[in-house]
């Protein structure tokens, strides 16, 4: 049989820096410890893992260990937001009398390796979190890491980078802490998954804004590390960061990145350059150091728009990602869009007042018919509302802050609630769980409504006897499912 084995290269690659030291040495030795328990019990034939898979995991296992080890913060931030959240340190696996925060706990051990697992599945299928194979492994790791306890060396390097004070007052290392985060770190597990998503999200719109592969994988990149929720938390880098360095909390949430809008040059004013935002009709002033080379170097023309999105950090507004220019009949066209599009996210809240009038003050309705359905909406004065799909029964159910969701039959028998005539216990049971997690089937802002208020409680993972482990996380599989959360 082939000895596989890392090499300080590779774990070089998750670091945020570039030349290893004696810590790094030790932490390969450990990863390659790891490897070899991955491998001999095997986690590739049994989880279908190639041999780069098994390295990657074995990597980022060690890094989990060596987060708690340094005190950098990382998994302790993870632990209080769980905690928060969901009222338990850790998902699935429930503490005993012997856990200890800030140590290297089995629990902690079983569900890193958990996250590990799943994120290879993306959300294709589910890792069952009491699977036998899986604790045994997780048992095995954590023989290891506790023997390792009282002399693996903390690496300082990497706690300095994580909290450098430089970064909460520069958006430049912000960004840079950001994108090393959300690419290489232990929690950040769907990178891979999520920048192709992305890039090829980027690539599709080539044929109206002429993007290169180059710029999109920046523009990849800028997003996820910014707002990406691609992570176990389902939480933005900048969320993590109030979380990790508390003392700057106020800091780290205040940064924000705002859509995509059409600008017009204004004027320039020292280091900072002014447009009109042409959809918000708001004056805002962007940093000049910020903006596109290329439109620096060849200025701007006042008869010109120019979509880009702008992030906001320490009272500052930078341009970021991707910027293009248009003219004439296209510029005006879109600027028409974008503020229709603007004008149907305002009208989302009033659309929300009169479902509630109509309903009777219900959130979620249900009907035996389409004709039902588009008579209620024509009550509200959406004469011209249809559905292409035709379907036994229909679930529409409104939200303050979102559009109204509406679902058709196999969904709806799902739904116990007493107040709908066409839940199926049987049906239910079978189906439910699959609209925890299946992101393909569902929305997050419906599928939390629901979870929330037990109306998806029939789900089960494998038999009856599941049900109450999947009532008790169920919120934590919404939530990590569908790369979202609620407050």
């Amino acid at each position: 049989m082939r000895s596989y084995k890392i090499y300080p290269k590779q774990w070089m690659e998750l670091q945020p820096y570039e030349r290893p030291d004696e810590v790094d040495k030790y932490y390969v030795e450990m990863s390659n410890a790891v490897l070899r328990i991955l491998i001999n019990k095997g986690v590739d034939t049994e989880y279908d893992l190639d041999i780069n898979e098994l390295q990657l995991m074995a990597m980022r296992l060690t890094m989990y260990f060596e987060d708690v080890v340094s005190q950098i913060g990382i998994w302790d931030a993870a632990v209080g937001e769980f905690e928060r959240r969901y009222g338990y340190p850790v998902p699935f696996y429930e503490p005993d009398d012997d856990y200890e925060k800030g140590y290297v706990n089995i629990e902690d051990v079983r569900f890193v390796f958990w996250n590990e697992l799943q994120s290879f599945y993306y959300n294709d299928t589910f890792i069952f979190p009491n699977d036998a194979l899986l604790n045994q492994i997780a048992e095995d790791l954590f023989v290891i890491f506790d023997g390792q306890w009282e002399t693996a060396p903390e690496n300082t390097r990497k706690k300095q980078f994580v909290h450098n004070p430089e970064a909460a007052q520069n958006y430049w290392k912000a960004r840079k802490l950001f994108e090393w985060f959300v690419s290489q770190s232990f929690v950040s597990t769907m990178f891979k998954s999520a920048f192709e998503d992305e890039f090829n999200s980027f690539m599709e719109l080539n044929d109206q804004l002429d993007i290169e592969e180059s710029m999109a994988a920046y523009n990849a990149m800028t997003s996820i590390s910014t707002v990406g929720t691609y992570n176990m938390l389902s939480m933005p880098a900048p969320r993590w960061f109030a979380r990790i360095r508390k003392n700057e909390k106020e800091i780290w949430e205040s940064f924000r990145l705002n859509a995509p809008s059409l600008y017009k040059y204004l004027r320039t004013d020292g280091s900072k350059i002014w447009f009109l935002d042409a959809v918000a009709d708001t004056e805002v002033a962007v940093e000049d150091e910020s903006i596109h080379a290329e439109f620096l170097k060849k200025g701007f023309d006042a008869g010109e728009y120019y979509l880009f999105s702008t992030a906001e950090f320490k009272g500052k507004r930078y341009q970021i990602g991707l910027m293009t220019a248009f003219s004439g009949e296209n510029a005006l066209q879109m600027l028409e869009d974008m503020k229709r599009q603007q004008l149907f996210k305002d009208s989302e809240k009033a659309a929300h007042k009169l479902f509630l009038k109509h309903s009777g003050g219900k959130e979620m309705m249900f009907f035996g018919s389409k004709q039902e359905l588009v008579d209620f909406y024509a009550k509200m004065g959406m004469e011209k509302f249809d559905l292409d799909n035709k379907s036994d029964c229909y679930v529409a159910i409104t939200f303050e802050d979102s559009a109204t969701s509406i679902y058709l039959d196999d969904f709806v028998k799902c739904i116990n609630s007493p107040d709908n005539p066409f839940y199926d216990k049987k049906y239910a049971e079978d189906n439910a769980f699959d609209f925890l997690m299946n992101i393909s089937n569902c929305d997050y802002h419906t599928v939390e409504y629901l979870t929330s208020r037990h109306y998806l409680d029939d789900a089960v993972l494998e038999d009856e006897s599941d049900k109450d482990f999947v009532r008790k996380y169920n919120r934590f599989v919404v939530d990590y499912s569908y790369f979202s959360t609620k407050g």
